[in-house]
């Protein structure tokens, strides 16, 4: 099962996560540093940071790359990065060849040219202004209101990468039970 942090004043002031790719690097760059707070640690699943693979890419590119040593770019194909402990980056698949892609340019093209109130999409607007709207209005005024008839399947790819960090996750993870230990 996959779950999805929901957005929160807790999300936002604990973990840093406001402004899309700024707060993933704030969250790449503290996540070990945050943990040793912490005594009792399961980590049960991997954390999964999902990233566009367009300009904010660099940001992240270069918080990766000095805290982790780890080479992250819009031409990189690795399904995932392991970063850390559970935490691990997927990016939006570069596609072919690899170019510049967000989230958004996996739904059907006529999806993003949806006018709400007049106002057109803009995929890097992070508000509303009179004439135009951001991704969050169209997550939650186009996708969520008509997630019944939206078509997915230009997520697969994405899905599949996420697939992998669970499964390479699971694998790397685990800690062998009192049960299986031979004396």
């Amino acid at each position: 099962m996959v779950r999805f942090l929901r957005p929160s004043s807790t999300s936002r002031d604990v973990l840093g996560l406001v402004h899309g790719t700024a707060g993933q690097a704030t969250l790449i760059q503290q996540y070990d540093n945050m943990l040793k707070n912490f005594l009792h640690m399961p980590m049960a699943h991997p954390v999964i940071i999902i990233c566009d693979n367009d300009d904010g890419i660099v940001s992240l590119s270069k918080k990766v790359r000095s805290k982790f040593d780890k080479i992250v770019s819009k031409t990189t194909t690795d399904s995932f990065y392991h970063l850390c402990l559970n935490l691990y980056m997927v990016k939006v698949p570069e596609g072919d060849p690899p170019a510049a892609t967000d989230i958004e340019s996996l739904f059907d093209p006529e999806l993003l040219t949806k006018v709400l109130d007049g106002k057109t999409f803009n995929p890097k607007k992070d508000h509303e202004d009179q004439t135009e709207y951001g991704k969050v209005v169209f997550a939650k005024a186009v996708i969520k209101a008509n997630a019944e008839t939206v078509d997915f399947s230009g997520f697969e790819d994405l899905l599949t990468r996420v697939e992998d960090v669970i499964r390479h996750y699971a694998k790397h993870s685990a800690v062998p039970s009192s049960s299986t230990v031979t004396p």
